[in-house]
């Protein structure tokens, strides 16, 4: 009951609804497909070693340039998620006071005021630049 007295139920309203894609993401068997990449990657290391151990060897040699490049894009996708995250949520709270009071907004003829706020939120950058950074990945 403290968290009640602290924050409000429209924000965690809104924090249930923006974070369903990370529950939906952990229930999921992650796990069990990073460990047969794992395997397959090893596996496959292991043959190419067998075939032609000099073509591998000059590719193992980049193997750090890849990481390296895979660690740097992944930091970078996860804060653009949270900074979407972030936005999503500022969003969820407007929309979720607007229709809390639907009728006081539409009285006091404020729908234009709150398509304002909503564009300003909407307005950040954070949201077109995960869209170029996931597409420029795949």
């Amino acid at each position: 009951m403290t968290y009640l007295d602290t924050n409000s139920i429209s924000e965690l309203i809104s924090k249930l609804f923006n974070n369903i894609s990370k529950i939906e993401l952990g229930i999921n068997m992650d796990f069990l497909i990073y460990i047969a990449i794992v395997i397959t990657m090893v596996g496959s290391v292991v043959v190419s070693f067998v075939i032609n151990w000099k073509l591998s060897f000059i590719l193992s040699c980049l193997s750090p340039v890849v990481a390296i490049a895979s660690v740097i894009f992944a930091r970078v996708i996860s804060t653009e998620t949270v900074n979407e995250l972030a936005t999503y949520t500022s969003a969820g709270k407007i929309v979720q006071e607007v229709f809390s009071s639907l009728r006081t907004v539409y009285s006091l003829n404020g729908a234009q005021f709150e398509q304002k706020r909503l564009k300003n939120i909407e307005g950040d950058e954070a949201v077109p630049r995960l869209i170029f950074l996931k597409g420029s990945i795949n």
